[in-house]
């Protein structure tokens, strides 16, 4: 698609009125325009989010923050974000945009779909068609998904999570921007984890000084 600009000057010939119209091309400019709006909209996601980072100490309204402002800079139907349960071995859906908010709460063994290549990868996973990919996961409610992305979360240098989107539209797909920005995201989410894992050790800690404490005052 190209752009112009159409200005329009009157003048007479023999007495009738006409019209000179000169087009500029200006595609450049409004790619300019464009590229710099899609900036401002990923630096203010991001802005955002750090805030919120800072401000917040429940994980789950930080999270559903995430997967909310992913979702809507890369214009995604879908969002997610799953935690790894060491105990269980399973992930457990921890925050959900559109149809993935309906899972939030549920579990699935870690070897299935795209969170299994992440884990078994340690990267990024990006599939053009979720549809057609031979690790899809079975599940209902995935018919719809399509271009589809994932990134680790971790914690401690171990992989902990994934934040995930897809498009359901056959003629989406993400490009290097999405990409970037799900990055930025997943290392704050990272963050969070990191943050809520020395808030309970600290807390843990201090619990049990307390209790020492009181020991040692009633001897």
């Amino acid at each position: 698609m190209h752009w112009a600009l159409a200005t329009v000057s009157p003048f007479e010939i023999d007495g009738r009125p006409a019209y000179l119209v000169t087009l500029r091309d200006i595609t450049d400019l409004k790619r300019a325009e464009s590229q710099l709006r899609r900036q401002n909209d990923y630096l203010e996601a991001l802005n955002e989010t750090a805030l919120g980072l800072m401000g917040r100490t429940d994980l789950a309204d930080l999270f559903q923050a995430i997967v909310v402002r992913a979702a809507r800079f890369a214009g995604s139907e879908e969002a997610w974000i799953c935690l790894f349960d060491l105990q269980t071995g399973e992930f457990e859906f921890k925050a959900g945009f559109g149809r993935s908010s309906c899972l939030i709460g549920t579990r699935f063994p870690v070897g299935r779909g795209i969170a299994g290549e992440v884990w078994r990868t340690g990267r990024l996973a990006l599939v053009d068609n979720y549809q057609t990919w031979p690790g899809r996961a079975d599940v209902a409610g995935y018919e719809l998904r399509r271009a589809t992305v994932a990134v680790p979360l971790k914690t401690e240098g171990r992989l902990a999570g994934i934040l995930g989107l897809s498009h359901h539209d056959p003629e989406r797909h993400f490009d290097q921007d999405e990409v970037v920005m799900l990055e930025r995201m997943a290392e704050l989410a990272s963050i969070a984890l990191d943050n809520a894992r020395l808030y309970d050790q600290l807390t843990r800690e201090l619990a049990e000084r307390k209790r020492l404490e009181e020991e040692r005052d009633t001897i």
